[in-house]
């Protein structure tokens, strides 16, 4: 497999010379990359989780129509390229931080659950690795130590693989999205006993809150998070928001 993915990662570069964007791109710090690519429709500074909460289910860190996003979105989930994934992490635990820890301030009472967006068994055997697990896995690096945070790779299933969908009209292809997720309810069960003793540490009998966030590289029509989004809620949790690299 890892001669495969060599030869893989080979070829690409072949067919695929870094361009002018990527050398842009790698040319910047972690830090200078979230500082200076284009923001998908909002303000860092601004970011409001209670506004969050009542008006988006989902949210885009970057603007994807950016040559430089979507190839720093490409080389993550083609090249598994460590710089690219560097950047992502690093976004991703800004924004995390800013919607939990507002003016640097911890919000003890929330547990967050980070769940990367799964793929399906026969993509794993194609990639031979889940570029949103390498996202979630760089953020653990960086998030806020104080915070309450579980990341979790199982919970969230990808039960169908729905790539090859020309044949169908968008109704059928809606409809058979919908059913690609499910979530595993021994895990659930696990991660609600971990929140469960974290409330003991709470002073005055307070209630730990579960908030759950799917993290995805690039949303598009925001059909396939949504989904995985509903998939949860189906299965009772109600705080469930999803947050991506790129919109």
């Amino acid at each position: 497999m890892k001669i495969f993915r060599l030869f893989y990662s080979t070829l690409l570069e072949a067919l695929f010379p870094i361009s002018e964007a990527e050398r842009e791109l790698f040319s910047y710090s972690k830090e200078k990359a979230f500082e200076v690519l284009p923001k998908a429709g909002f303000s860092p500074k601004m970011i409001d989780l209670t506004g969050l909460e009542t008006h988006h289910q989902t949210l885009g860190i970057f603007a994807y129509k950016d040559r430089r996003v979507s190839r720093l979105v490409w080389n993550i989930k083609y090249k598994k390229s460590e710089p690219a994934t560097k950047i992502a992490g690093y976004a991703l635990r800004k924004v995390i931080n800013a919607l939990f820890c507002p003016n640097g301030n911890v919000d003890e009472s929330t547990t967050i659950i980070i769940v990367p967006m799964p793929i399906t068994k026969r993509r794993r055997r194609e990639r031979g690795y889940n570029q949103c697990e390498l996202i979630t896995e760089e953020m653990s690096r960086y998030v806020n130590k104080n915070l309450s945070i579980i990341f979790e790779n199982k919970l969230l299933l990808r039960i169908q693989h729905t790539s090859h969908q020309k044949n169908k009209d968008r109704e059928a292809r809606l409809e058979l999205e919908k059913e690609t997720f499910k979530v595993d309810e021994n895990i659930l069960k696990e991660i609600m006993k971990k929140i469960n003793n974290q409330q003991s540490s709470l002073p005055n009998n307070s209630q730990k809150t579960a908030q759950f966030i799917i993290i995805d590289d690039v949303i598009t029509t925001g059909t396939t998070i949504r989904n995985a989004i509903e998939a949860m809620k189906k299965a009772g949790l109600t705080n469930v928001r999803g947050v991506a690299l790129a919109h």
